[in-house]
Order: C-alpha cells, then sequence, then structure tokens
C-alpha cells in the first residue's frame, strides 16, 4: 500500500529534504522534484545543522566560520541565528539557504549531523513563543556579528544588562499581578529586589547546567545546593 499524501507531508518534518523528495517521487505523489518545495515547506520554515566538534578547534576558529556564513550567505536570512552548545554549535535558516549553508560546510570539511531536520522546540515557554524567539534570536545572533565589526567585545556585558533588565523591567507589572512581589513588601523591600532574586536564580541555574554539560559533577553538586538554598 502507498503512503498517503498527508502522512508523507507530515513527515516532511523528520526527514531530509532528500529523503522526502525520493519518497514523493516513489509513491507518484508528484512527478516534478522540483515543486516538492511547494508541498512540503515554504520560506518562513526555519532548517538546522548541528555541527559537531565544531568549537574544539578553538572558538576563534569556529566564529571566524560563523561570520563568513553570515556575511557570505545569511546576512539576507531574517530567521538565521546560532547557539554555541559545548562541543557543537548550532545553525538554524531558512530553507532557500540550506543548499548554499551545507555546501560552505561540506567544502571546509566541517562535520554536521541532522542536515535538513526542521527546528522544533522542546522548551515550553520557546515553542509557546516561537514567533517572537525566532525573531530575538536573530537578531541577538547580528548583536554579536555588528559588536564584532565594530571592536566592541570588551561592551559584552554591557549588552547582556541591556537584554536581559528590560525584559524584568517590563514583566514586573505581571509579576505584581502575579502575586510574585508581596513577598518583598511584606518584608518592606522594594520591588526591584525581585528581578535581582530572579537575576541570582537564572545565574546558579545556567552554572548548574554548565557543570552538567561539563561532565563536572562536583560543580553540578555545588550550584544544585545554591538552587536549593534560593528556592528555601
Amino acid at each position: 500500500m502507498g503512503i498517503k499524501k498527508d502522512r508523507l507531508l507530515r513527515l516532511g518534518n523528520k526527514l531530509l529534504p532528500k529523503k522526502v523528495k525520493q519518497l514523493l517521487v516513489k509513491h507518484n505523489i508528484i512527478n516534478d522534484v522540483e515543486n516538492v518545495r511547494s508541498l512540503v515547506w515554504d520560506d518562513t520554515q526555519i532548517l538546522e545543522f548541528w555541527l559537531t566538534g565544531f568549537n574544539d578547534e578553538g572558538l576563534d576558529v569556529a566564529f571566524s566560520h560563523l561570520y563568513k556564513i553570515y556575511k557570505t550567505i545569511l546576512h539576507e536570512d531574517p530567521q538565521w541565528h546560532y547557539f554555541y552548545e559545548g562541543h557543537y554549535s548550532l545553525i538554524r535558516c531558512s530553507y532557500q539557504y540550506y543548499e548554499k549553508v551545507a555546501k560552505y560546510l561540506n567544502d571546509h570539511d566541517i562535520n554536521y549531523k541532522y542536515p535538513g531536520q526542521f527546528w522544533t522546540e522542546n522548551t515550553y515557554m520557546t515553542r509557546e513563543y516561537m514567533h517572537i524567539y525566532k525573531e530575538l534570536f536573530h537578531y541577538f545572533s547580528i548583536l554579536v556579528m555588528e559588536m564584532y565589526e565594530n571592536g566592541d567585545g570588551n561592551h559584552l556585558f554591557l549588552a547582556a544588562d541591556r537584554i536581559i533588565h528590560p525584559f524584568f523591567n517590563h514583566a514586573l507589572y505581571l509579576a505584581e499581578m502575579d502575586g510574585q512581589l508581596d513577598y518583598y513588601k511584606e518584608m518592606g523591600l522594594i520591588v526591584d529586589n525581585w528581578e535581582v532574586d530572579k537575576m541570582a536564580y537564572l545565574a546558579s541555574g545556567r552554572a548548574y547546567h554548565a557543570g552538567k554539560i561539563a561532565g563536572q559533577k562536583e560543580l553540578q553538586a555545588y550550584w544544585a545546593k545554591i538552587r536549593k538554598e534560593q528556592e528555601d
């Protein structure tokens, strides 16, 4: 029995573009391979590359590749962004730039896996507000690229402050309505302490996660203890 068209199109999120094309033609769903894109993908969908061992030669070498990919291929892509993930990195881009990015990686012997995989988000908050986060991730990446071009690497902390503080500032009203500021009022503290506490909690959580990725169990246990004390 042949594969039904609707099922095959759903598989487009899990299979490589080349594989999907082969199945579409094999099961006589479409004869013109060039028209597959209009059925399975559209230009707003985001594909990702997992660059394995990308950072092992040094972060300066890795960043030089990210910068070249941005300047020569992705500078007009309104959705592209990247993430550092320890030994590997992620590059996400719109479908129409996929083949050019793949060619660059192949030409420079950069190993990657899951080519053509659609970006699917497991974290609830990111998935729920994907339309906003993809804009944020994109402009964070652009910000770093432009700071690099302007020689502003020594101002990274200031840039981070202008990203993190405004969110907490904006969210203060929602925190009030959610009852999160009651504790500070009862203690006679200014409500701004809510932001300070949340930032400290985020910092300990990030340190715990870093210890987990690095396999440093002692560091992970230390920050787990700190987080427990913060929660109590």
